[in-house]
C-alpha cells in the first residue's frame, strides 16, 4: 500500500474515532439521527428495482406520493422516539451507557453519510462525463457499479438534500420563519433609511456636507462622502437599535405562543409543507430546463452539458422517475 493510501486510512480512522467520542458525550437523545433516517429512506429506493411503475403522469404522482409519505413517516417516528427519550429524566446507569454508545454509533453513521454523499456525487458526475479519470475506468465496469450502485447512487444525494431542507422547515416553523424575514427586512430598512436620511433630508444632508468640509486632510469629494457616511452610520445605529428592540418584544410574544404545543406543531408542519413544495418545484424546474435544452440547436458546449446533465438525472431510479414524468413537461404539449 502506498503512502497516500495509508494517510487516508489513518485520517478516516481518526475522524471515525473522534465522531464516536463526540457521540459518547452527547448521547443518542441529543445528537442528530440524520444518517439513520436518510439511509432508511435510501434503502426504500431499491424497491423500484422490483416494483413496476405505470407509464405516464401517474408514475410521477405515485413515486412522489410514496416518497413523501415515507419522508413524513421517517421524520414522525424519529421525532416520537426522541420525545419519548427526552421525557425520561432519571434513567438508570445501564440506559445511560446504552444511550452514550448509541450516540457514538449515530455520530459514526452521520460521518459515513457525509462521506457517502460526497462519493455518490463524485462517482455519478464523473460517470456521465465524456472523459472520466483513468483510475475509475475499471471500477465503472464492475458488477458492483453496473448492477447495484449506478442505478441508485445519485438518489442518495437527492434524498439527503430533500431531508435536510424539509427538516429545517420543520424545526424553524412558519411563525419563526416570518419573524426572521421580518428582522431581515427591518435591518435592510435601517440601512436604506439611514442612507435616505443623510442624503434626501436637507437638514441632515447639510450636516454631512458641513462635516465633509471639516475633513481637510482628504480631497473635497472624499470628504463629502465621509461626512455623509458618518451620519449614515449614526442614523443606522439608531434605527437598528429600534428594530432590535421591536424584534426582542416580538420574540417574547412568539415564545409564549409557540409554547402552546398545538400552535407550534401547526407552525412547523406548515413550513415543512412549504419547503417540501419548494424543493419539488425547484427540482422539477431544473429537470424541465435540462429537458428543454436537450436536442436543441445550441452551442456544442451547452449541448454537451445538457446531455451530461440528462444522463446524471436519469442514472438512478428515483431521480429518473421525477425526470421522465416531470409534470412541467405538460407545458411542452
Amino acid at each position: 500500500m502506498d503512502v497516500i493510501g495509508i494517510v487516508l486510512i489513518v485520517a478516516a480512522a481518526v475522524v471515525v474515532a473522534s465522531a464516536f467520542i463526540y457521540g459518547l458525550f452527547r448521547k443518542s437523545s441529543r445528537i442528530s439521527w440524520l444518517g439513520w433516517q436518510v439511509f432508511a429512506l435510501f434503502a426504500l429506493t431499491f424497491l423500484l428495482d422490483v416494483v413496476p411503475l405505470p407509464e405516464g403522469d401517474l408514475s410521477f404522482w405515485i413515486t412522489a406520493g410514496v416518497f413523501l409519505a415515507a419522508l413524513a413517516l421517517d421524520l414522525l417516528i424519529g421525532g416520537l422516539i426522541r420525545a419519548r427519550m427526552m421525557k425520561c429524566e432519571h434513567p438508570n446507569k445501564h440506559l445511560v451507557r446504552l444511550s452514550r454508545f448509541l450516540g457514538g454509533l449515530c455520530a459514526i453513521v452521520n460521518v459515513l453519510l457525509l462521506a457517502a454523499v460526497v462519493v455518490s456525487v463524485f462517482l455519478s458526475v464523473f460517470y456521465v462525463t465524456p472523459f472520466y479519470p483513468a483510475f475509475l475506468a475499471d471500477f465503472y465496469e464492475t458488477i458492483l457499479w453496473v448492477d447495484i450502485l449506478s442505478p441508485h447512487l445519485y438518489d442518495l444525494f437527492i434524498i439527503t438534500v430533500c431531508f435536510l431542507f424539509v427538516r429545517a422547515g420543520l424545526r424553524v416553523g412558519f411563525v419563526r420563519a416570518l419573524y426572521y424575514l421580518l428582522m431581515f427586512a427591518l435591518t435592510f430598512a435601517s440601512v436604506g433609511g439611514a442612507i435616505l436620511l443623510c442624503t434626501k433630508v436637507s437638514v441632515f444632508a447639510d450636516w454631512g456636507a458641513w462635516l465633509g468640509e471639516k475633513m481637510t486632510f482628504v480631497p473635497p469629494a472624499a470628504g463629502a462622502v465621509l461626512g455623509h457616511g458618518v451620519f449614515a452610520l449614526l442614523f443606522f445605529a439608531v434605527l437598528f437599535a429600534v428594530a432590535m428592540l421591536l424584534g426582542w418584544l416580538l420574540h417574547k410574544g412568539l415564545r409564549r405562543a409557540l409554547d402552546c404545543r398545538t400552535f407550534g406543531m401547526i407552525s412547523a408542519i406548515l413550513l415543512y409543507i412549504i419547503f417540501l413544495v419548494v424543493f419539488l418545484a425547484v427540482m422539477c424546474g431544473l429537470y424541465f430546463a435540462v429537458y428543454s435544452l436537450v436536442g436543441q440547436n445550441l452551442s456544442p458546449l451547452l449541448t454537451s452539458f445538457a446531455e451530461c446533465a440528462e444522463q446524471l438525472f436519469t442514472s438512478s431510479r428515483l431521480s429518473a422517475a421525477f425526470y421522465n414524468y416531470n409534470p412541467f413537461l405538460l407545458l411542452l404539449q
